[in-house]
């Protein structure tokens, strides 16, 4: 009977230090299981401000584009209106020199 005890004994001993190791373990596990949500939640914002910041450049790169496709433009459009401006001009002083040939006779 006494043998009996002893292994029983030992059995439950083994069976504490198997419990103290499991606790251990769960600690650890939920330990670990923290630090990961930590590190996610840190690159997950790494992450949103890299993708905010390569917005924000496009954005940036699209409106100097822009500014700078508009002030061609409107240079383009600028110099067609002075040489449309210099043919009016040039045509009213022939149209005027002609109508005064015309009226004033010559002589």
């Amino acid at each position: 009977m006494e043998e009996v005890e002893k292994v029983l004994k030992v059995v439950e001993e083994f069976e504490e230090r198997m419990k103290a190791v499991e606790e251990k373990i769960a600690k650890a596990r939920a330990e670990l299981s923290r630090q990961v949500d930590e590190y996610l939640a840190e690159a997950r914002a790494l992450y949103a401000s890299i993708i905010e910041e390569d917005r924000r450049r496009a954005q940036e790169e699209a409106t100097n584009t822009a500014q700078i496709e508009a002030a061609k433009i409107r240079d383009e459009y600028r110099a067609r209106a002075e040489r449309i401006k210099k043919q009016l001009d040039l045509r009213k002083e022939e149209l005027v020199k002609h109508l005064l040939e015309r009226l004033l006779p010559a002589g």
